[in-house]
Formats: structure tokens, sequence, C-alpha cells
């Protein structure tokens, strides 16, 4: 199994989209309540992934304020019935069992 780091990535946020989307492609981003406390309902925002810089300290703003931040990696919109290209997928791993197929880039949260 190849060894992946822990480290985080020295990539612009352009360098890190541009793995799912090209620069005149539509990057649909969630903002939630992670407190659950009522006041804030959410909001989405739609930004040319060429253009994302522009909403990038938005983005950090809602962050501070106590909000996950969350773009949608499959291209086409906010629904699953919007999505017309898959450029990711998503595996939970509860166990340390190794997978026989590795990915081009994985991204890795911890939690």
């Amino acid at each position: 199994m190849p060894d992946y780091s822990l480290q985080g990535l020295n990539i612009s946020t352009e360098d890190f989209l541009g793995a799912f989307f090209s620069p005149h492609e539509t990057v649909n981003v969630r903002v939630f309540d992670d407190r659950n406390d009522k006041i804030f309902s959410g909001c989405k925002y739609e930004k040319d992934q060429g253009l994302f810089t522009q909403i990038v300290e938005l983005l950090r703003e809602h962050n501070s304020r106590n909000r996950g931040v969350f773009f949608t990696v499959n291209h086409g919109g906010h629904t699953d019935k919007d999505i017309t290209r898959i450029n990711a997928q998503f595996l939970k791993k509860n166990s340390r069992r190794h997978y026989p197929i590795f990915p081009k880039n994985r991204v890795q949260s911890i939690r």
C-alpha cells in the first residue's frame, strides 16, 4: 500500500479545485451551521472554478462563525438529480484492511 502523508499540502484553492473542475466550470458550495443552534439556516454559492478566489474570504468568514463549508465534488449542481459528471467517489473505511485499487488523487480528512 502506498504511503500517504497526513500533513497539509501547500497548494492553492484553485490548484485543489482544478483536480475536479476546469476554470470555466461551476463549483457548487454549501454552508451549514455546525452547531445546530438554528440561528443560521444555511446557504449555497456557485462560482466558476477560475473565479473561485472571489468568494474565498466570504467562505472563511462563514467558517470562522462555526459553519461548515463544503463543495460538491461532482459536476452539475447541488442535488443528485443535477449531477452530470462524477469526479470522485467516497469510501468510508472502518477497518485497517487494505484495498487493491489505489486512487490517482486522494483527499483525506481527519475527525
